[in-house]
């Protein structure tokens, strides 16, 4: 397969000078694969190929995805799913991409009644009980997101985390240069029920060996000071092995939007040395956040898309995959 290979009649083929990359987006919508290739280019985030599947007459969503799974240049999956059909072969895909260790994650409309009638009238297939299907997703490991844009700003995280059914919930520490940007991401991922307990008394004392005053609550706020590489980088050093943490989010404030290489270089030069690592990026900065994502970092435009992605709900693992 080519990088951005794109099969489709929507009028995503007039898509100019696609980032090539490593994501496979599969779409039971035309539409959708033309709205993801265009919000992908603009995200920085990168395609291998994009298909989507019409009514699914001959060949299912999860047959298409399968038949990709042993090339090398795909890292991790994005689907766009209106319905379930052809369970047995989206499981045989799911089971597959598990075992070559590719993530999956999708955005499956019907979550409301209204939603579910539209999929039916659009597409002919049979309606289904989205309970069901949630079911269903989480026990393939197919990470389920609820927010479009977490479909593709998720895609960096998913590969950092064990995706899966856990009935425990994921420690997360957020490190932010400003103390309004952290604090909505603290408040969404504690509604989300992510565990907010804060740094333990071994890492509040070897930030403080580093000049950083954590404190013992939910949020490590690093002020202006923040803005500095240095300060930045040494409070990611510190929290991303901490073992008490399953991930952690880096909220950059306006220094993101005008001067990237002093709180966001370090987020992105953050990657691979500890447990999984995201970042929501507070101000308009699209500069920082394609610098993120080109590192490895699963970049968020928004508080609610973080804590909405459910890389962040699903078990986390100590032992990222780390970029080759």
């Amino acid at each position: 397969m080519s990088d951005g290979f794109t099969l489709t009649a929507n009028a995503a083929f007039a898509e100019p000078d696609l980032p090539s990359g490593n994501v496979f987006v599969a779409s039971q919508s035309g539409s959708a694969i033309g709205a993801l290739a265009s919000r992908g280019k603009e995200m920085g985030v990168g395609f291998r190929g994009l298909v989507s599947t019409g009514g699914e007459l001959d060949l299912t969503l999860g047959e298409i995805c399968l038949s990709t799974v042993d090339d090398p240049a795909i890292e991790s999956y994005a689907l766009f799913m209106e319905n379930i059909t052809g369970a047995g072969h989206l499981r045989s895909f799911a089971r597959a991409a598990a075992e070559r260790g590719k993530p999956v994650m999708a955005y499956k409309l019907g979550r409301s009644a209204e939603g579910a009638g539209l999929a039916v009238s659009h597409t002919g297939a049979l309606a289904g009980d989205d309970a069901v299907a949630d079911a269903l997703l989480a026990d393939l490991g197919i990470a389920r997101v609820t927010t479009f844009e977490a479909l593709l700003e998720g895609q960096h995280f998913a590969r950092a985390v064990e995706l899966g059914a856990s009935t425990k919930r994921p420690r997360v520490c957020v490190v932010s240069t400003t103390g309004g940007g952290g604090a909505m991401a603290v408040d969404c991922l504690a509604v989300r029920g992510a565990d907010l307990s804060g740094p333990s008394a071994e890492t509040i004392a070897r930030l403080a060996e580093s000049g950083i005053a954590a404190g013992h609550g939910a949020l490590i706020d690093l002020t202006l000071a923040g803005t500095r590489y240095d300060v930045m980088k040494s409070a990611l050093d510190v929290v991303l092995s901490a073992r008490e943490f399953d991930a952690v989010v880096a909220v950059p404030g306006s220094s993101a939007r005008f001067q990237p290489e002093l709180a966001v270089k370090p987020i992105a030069d953050s990657v691979g040395d500890g447990g999984p690592l995201a970042s929501f990026v507070v101000p308009s900065a699209p500069d920082a956040l394609r610098m993120l994502r080109a590192s490895g970092v699963s970049a968020f435009s928004h508080a609610r898309v973080v804590c909405r992605c459910r890389g962040i709900g699903v078990r986390a693992s100590r032992s990222p995959r780390r970029r080759q």
